[in-house]
């Protein structure tokens, strides 16, 4: 793709975002993550890489902005423009989504090397970025995960007392102790009659 040097950086954070539920590229357009063609250069089209993870939902599904090194710095730098920040911002609030900047400096390695090897390449010369705001948000959506995951780990269930569940539990248990009930009084007249 001559026309668009970025697309092998956002096939990349296409396929690493997809793989998070194994999604696949047949599947419908807007149900899955998706590489947004022509963003940038299209009415409409925002952002590179758009998220659809379910997981995502109470945080926030991803808008990516994809940027790579520009040949005059041979992959070693990249200069982050202001007003992509600012246009990434908007278009991502725009759409109820979360901004986050992408970068990628050039190294030796090319292809879809996502943990890095000893030699420093792959996944440290590719970074994801978010505004402090919602980093933050970020990590008390973790947290609060975390401590909700442990709270159910610690502590057994409980019925709901108040919920349909509740009554409906309450209905089955005076129907079991009623049948219960049904069933030792059987068992005294079938021992009565056995002399027992």
């Amino acid at each position: 793709m001559a026309g668009n040097k970025g697309y092998e950086f956002e096939r990349e954070i296409e396929v690493a975002l997809m793989g998070l539920r194994r999604q696949l590229r047949g599947a419908p357009l807007f149900s899955r993550t998706r590489r947004v063609p022509a963003s940038g250069a299209m009415e409409g089209a925002k952002g590179d890489v758009c998220t659809e993870l379910d997981f995502l939902s109470a945080f926030g599904q991803l808008m990516v902005e994809c940027k790579h090194h520009k040949p005059r710095t041979q992959g070693k730098s990249i200069s982050i423009e202001k007003a992509w920040l600012d246009k990434l911002r908007e278009e991502a609030e725009g759409e109820s989504r979360v901004p986050v900047f992408a970068f990628r400096l050039k190294t030796g390695t090319s292809g879809m090397n996502f943990k890095g090897d000893q030699h420093g390449n792959g996944a440290n010369t590719r970074w994801m970025c978010l505004p402090l705001g919602e980093f933050v948000r970020l990590l008390e959506y973790t947290r609060d995960l975390y401590d909700r995951v442990a709270e159910l780990e610690s502590t057994p269930p409980e019925l709901p007392e108040t919920s349909g569940y509740g009554d409906a539990c309450r209905s089955c248990r005076r129907e079991l102790d009623g049948a219960t009930r049904d069933v030792e009084r059987a068992l005294r007249r079938v021992r009565g009659a056995l002399g027992g």
